[in-house]
């Protein structure tokens, strides 16, 4: 069975903590590369041609606040942009607003034990 396509990011994340009962500051930044092995993940557009190249990238924020002794909240946002003009056709077209870069969040709730 044919793999599709490898995506190999590249990360750095930097966590700032003063304490184990203090806000951390998270940031992070990453690059992918897609590397097609076969025609069913292809350029956008042109079927015949493998997609071998920068995707994206994404930079992000977060905070990770403790609540208690095994407890953490996590707010996150992060933005996410094509890294070549291959992956803007390709993300553009495989979005439902038709945008190739976006603005996004979430929240983690943790548990350590």
């Amino acid at each position: 069975m044919a793999k599709a396509a490898a995506k190999n990011p590249i990360e750095v994340k930097i966590g700032v903590q003063y304490s184990p009962r203090e806000i951390s500051l998270d940031l992070g930044a990453s690059a992918g590369y897609y590397f097609s092995d076969d025609d069913d993940f292809s350029e956008a557009g042109n079927p015949n041609e493998k997609y071998r190249s920068l995707h994206d990238g994404l930079v992000s924020v977060g905070l990770t606040i403790p609540l208690g002794d095994y407890f953490s909240f996590a707010p996150m946002i992060a933005y996410s942009f094509p890294l070549s003009s291959e992956a803007d056709d390709l993300i553009t077209d495989a979005s439902y607003s038709q945008d190739s870069d976006f603005f996004f969040g979430g929240v983690t709730f943790s548990l350590a034990f």
